[in-house]
């Protein structure tokens, strides 16, 4: 993800090598015994939350199947999760994440049997400043083995550009999502650590007359009563955190290599530039890595109001409109260089934190280093006399003269909990 004015943020889990900057940290809490639920003569022990911020692996995922009904004109949305996924050990109590979600029916389904739970607790993480642990108690323990969890729930579409949130653009209404580092939880209970990395099947039901995309190619779309369902094709493996959706009138503008210019209603002519440069940057990038580009489809999506320069989403990477959409008559040469670059950045993310991905937040610094070298050698092979090396190194020595202060951070460290 590329942050106000500087680099992009990335993610996921590493089998390879790539990932962190550093987000936030801390945490409090002491020892004090773990609480107990009592359900008539049996009395369950419920684990305490981890020091190091991370959840327990007593269940580990291996897919997940999310449906969404989002009406952006609402402040509500409701939502279906299957997350498919083994028991580590036999257990009481399965954690995940939650945060702001209303929680109506959870169970468990193992061999075809369907276990509800006893009762579901909601409580931080260490180091956390709001309730984002979902534990769900049984009253029978759980055999080790395949199970999944299905779970129902309320959510709201809030305007704090995280999570899924409400963006009004002149008389028109979208939501849209950012759920970089932490925010996936805000839209469905998830194991929301980038080292969770599993396939999704998405499903969203949205009011007729909008559209919706997401990161994989649509499958199919259908009216339901007053909405119209769009399915989307089943993703490579993901970390929660790189999930992403619009909804709303949207526009489309075609380009060549699948690549596509996303805008609300009004814009998508102001995308010209951005589906010529890409599919040049696109092929220098397999070039130098010797990997096809790993994603069925390529979306850019323009949005109005949106925290972050841009986010690297696998198949629909994200920009705040500003950077993605120019005006071939009045931009200039610099604003033309810079989205440029910004692309470059986060198409080199599609490779370094999306394709391949670090296990948790303390490599972040990976993730970011690989795509902010790789960006210069894609802009300068696709454009040559760009200079996009040249201004590399510019950076480079003002981020050496900040390591020559005593106050400089650690490239490296320890991330306890994620804010």
């Amino acid at each position: 993800m590329r942050k106000r004015g500087h680099s992009s943020l990335a993610r996921g889990w590493i089998t390879h090598a790539v990932a962190a900057t550093l987000m936030g940290v801390l945490a409090g809490c002491g020892a004090s015994p773990p609480p107990k639920v009592t359900d008539k003569e049996v009395v369950i022990e419920v684990p305490k939350a981890n020091d190091n911020g991370r959840l327990p692996t007593t269940f580990l995922p291996t897919g997940v199947r999310l449906e969404l009904e989002v009406s952006p004109k609402e402040k509500g949305f409701r939502g279906e999760v299957a997350i498919d996924g083994n028991i580590a050990e036999r257990t009481h109590a399965i954690v995940l994440h939650a945060r702001d979600l209303t929680i109506e029916k959870s169970e468990v389904v193992i061999a075809e049997r369907v276990i509800p739970t006893t009762r579901v607790i909601s409580r931080p993480a260490h180091g956390s400043n709001g309730n984002d642990e979902l534990v769900l108690i049984f009253k029978d323990a759980l055999p080790k083995g395949a199970a999944t969890l299905r779970l129902t729930y309320r959510g709201s579409v809030g305007d704090q550009l995280r999570g899924l949130y409400h963006v009004k653009d002149g008389e028109l209404d979208y939501a849209f999502t950012q759920f970089e580092p932490s925010d996936a939880r805000r839209a469905f209970p998830s194991f929301d650590e980038p080292g969770f990395k599993v396939p999704f099947e998405l499903a969203l039901r949205v009011p007729k007359g909008d559209l919706a995309v997401a990161n994989m190619r649509e499958k199919k779309h259908e009216e339901v009563g007053s909405f119209t369902r769009f399915e989307f094709e089943k993703s490579p493996p993901l970390p929660s955190y790189l999930v992403a959706f619009a909804v709303g009138p949207l526009e489309i503008k075609e380009g060549s290599h699948r690549v596509r210019v996303i805008t609300t209603r009004g814009k998508s002519r102001l995308g010209a530039r951005a589906l010529e440069v890409t599919p040049k940057l696109v092929a220098k990038l397999e070039e130098y890595t010797g990997v096809e580009y790993p994603y069925p489809k390529l979306d850019l999506l323009a949005i109005p109001d949106f925290a972050a320069g841009a986010m690297e989403n696998p198949g629909l990477i994200t920009f705040r409109e500003e950077v993605l959409l120019l005006d071939p008559q009045r931009s200039s040469a610099r604003s033309k260089r810079d989205q440029m670059s910004i692309i470059a950045h986060e198409l080199a993310h599609q490779w370094f934190g999306d394709y391949v991905t670090p296990r948790w937040w303390d490599d972040l610094w990976l993730n970011e280093g690989f795509a902010t070298y790789f960006y210069s050698k894609a802009v300068d092979g696709a454009f040559p006399g760009s200079g996009a090396t040249e201004r590399g190194v510019v950076s480079a020595i003002h981020a050496m003269r900040t390591d020559e202060l005593q106050a400089a951070a650690p490239v490296v460290r320890d991330v306890v909990g994620v804010k």
